[in-house]
């Protein structure tokens, strides 16, 4: 037998190191190196055309341009990769981005496609979702606010076992935190950018309500030792 090339002995000890027991927790790690060189753009741009048959390209390219923005790829090379995937423009991209961050959902989910766009799970259960969207905005407006997707989905989870009259019996809820999140969005709920809790504007909470009443309470208790000066007067 031809002795063993030196590429053959190198790949030999390797396989060994590998599948040895007593390997440290570091060479677990090479198990998930891969040859960034062998990753071709093209490659991405098939899963991506893969994923659009499934999927709103809008959404797969609001989806791409907010990880490349998160981490801190260039303006130059996020539009570069956009278009090489078939994405849409960097450009476009940031414009929808900002409508889902800010405030506009609902144009950001509009196709324009007539007939009702709807959920399944709302669909069967409307005054679920009318309860959902309460409690959301109650534990929103309390004083210590603390509340997150993952309540209301187990607020939603509760009662759709006790709408039903079922006993739950594994760990696995009706409604996901991530589709929690989509509906907070939808009802009209924003992320803090620090804490990522949901809040809804226009709601005061009642910390602002109890510091106010008495602040009212003072001028309308006391409204004779003060008097109302018009813009065109001088109160001096």
């Amino acid at each position: 037998m031809a002795p063993k090339s030196r590429r053959q002995l190198y790949a030999a000890n390797a396989a060994q190191k590998r599948w040895s027991p007593e390997r440290d927790s570091s060479s677990d790690e090479d198990i998930y190196l891969m040859d960034i060189n062998r990753i071709n753009v093209s490659d991405i741009a098939d899963i991506y055309e893969l994923c659009k048959t499934y999927c709103s390209t809008r959404y797969l390219s609001v989806l791409m341009y907010l990880t490349l923005r998160h981490f801190n790829i260039s303006c130059r090379d996020t539009d570069a990769f956009l278009k090489d995937i078939g994405s849409y423009t960097r450009e476009a991209s940031h414009n929808w981005s900002w409508k889902f961050l800010n405030e506009n959902f609902d144009e950001f989910i509009n196709d324009k496609r007539r007939g009702k766009r709807g959920d399944s799970f709302y669909d069967i259960y409307p005054e679920l979702e009318e309860e959902a969207r309460t409690f959301a905005v109650i534990e929103c407006n309390k004083k210590a606010a603390s509340f997150t997707a993952s309540e209301l989905a187990q607020f939603i989870d509760n009662r759709y076992h006790e709408i039903n009259d079922i006993q739950k019996n594994d760990l696995k809820l009706v409604r996901s935190v991530e589709s929690c999140r989509v509906d907070l969005r939808r009802w009209g709920a924003h992320f803090d950018i620090n804490s990522n809790r949901p809040y809804f504007e226009g709601h005061e909470r009642s910390d602002v309500r109890e510091h106010r009443e008495p602040f009212v309470r003072q001028f309308l208790t006391n409204e004779d030792s003060y008097y109302t000066v018009n813009s065109d007067e001088d109160p001096s």
